[in-house]
């Protein structure tokens, strides 16, 4: 004899297996403006033997120099600043900053411009060039994984910036690390994977990190746009116009600009200026997605 079974299903249990698996896939956070704030989660990229490795470094002599090269993610806070007129239903893009400072708030002259491109802020406190350079890498790969998670962000409109110290370090993340930025924005400070020449005989620049390999160099060099940003007036600037045309140009970088500021010395560029440096790492239309 067959048995025969009614499944009779709760409309409530319903509506909550779709609330859970909207919640899995719905931006957790509708917050706007400045707040501060603190992640929990890791990226995977950030792992000190991950980082170690795609820049040719060695952890093990690092710890021996007595250098930083690991840490606890929720003893960090980040800075944030969202557009007002933020819409998960629309992609936004992330501008991931690594500050020469102890702040990682956003730059007021910047304000209108960020709005204007519909641009995410995130930067992480207390991680200027007093820290460990493993370490300021590490939060910004964090800070970009941690925001995805709570905003809807444009995978193709993720970029890196820093001024001075922290230019450097976004230099070193927008190469190393295309599959994450796809673009990057180097304010009076970038350094480069191989030696350049300073312009005096025997005398160079030295490499700060290695040649990424050939799959991240490919996506560095053909997807990714990079926008080295000096001034007249920078102690840095012979060195950034170096690593534009004996570096990024020479090796074949299809999408890079170098914007040199008139009269700025070694500070961040106006509002103006950094509009100009924002057009150019962006993709065409990428403002109105």
């Amino acid at each position: 004899m067959r048995s025969h079974y009614i499944c009779v299903v709760c409309p409530f249990l319903v509506l909550v297996a779709i609330a859970r698996g909207a919640a899995t896939t719905q931006p957790a956070d509708r917050r706007t403006g400045e707040f501060q704030i603190v992640f929990s989660e890791r990226n995977a990229l950030s792992d000190p033997a991950v980082i170690a490795t795609r820049h040719g470094w060695a952890v093990s002599k690092l710890k021996a120099e007595g250098s930083e090269t690991d840490y606890d993610l929720s003893k960090e806070t980040f800075e944030v600043r969202v557009p007002k007129d933020y819409d998960p239903a629309k992609k936004f893009g992330l501008l991931v900053w690594i500050s020469a400072g102890q702040s990682g708030k956003a730059n007021g002259a910047w304000a209108n411009v960020l709005d204007k491109h519909h641009l995410i802020w995130v930067g992480a406190n207390k991680a200027g060039n007093a820290r460990a350079v493993m370490i300021r890498l590490g939060l910004a790969l964090d800070a970009v994984s941690n925001m995805k998670a709570r905003y809807s962000i444009d995978p193709d409109r993720v970029y890196v910036s820093g001024g001075s110290g922290g230019g450097r370090c976004a230099s070193m993340l927008g190469v190393s690390c295309p599959d994450v930025f796809h673009g990057g924005i180097y304010i009076i400070g970038c350094d480069y994977f191989r030696d350049i020449p300073t312009g005096e005989p025997h005398k160079y620049w030295a490499r700060s990190y290695v040649q990424p390999s050939a799959r991240l160099l490919g996506f560095a060099r053909q997807r990714s746009r990079h926008v080295l940003v000096t001034g007249e007036q920078d102690m840095n600037r012979a060195q950034t116009k170096a690593n534009f045309e004996s570096g990024f140009k020479k090796d074949g970088f299809e999408h890079v600009s170098y914007l040199e500021v008139p009269g700025m010395g070694h500070r961040l560029p106006n509002g103006e200026w950094f509009e100009k440096a924002v057009g150019l790492v962006e993709p065409a239309g990428g403002a109105g997605k």
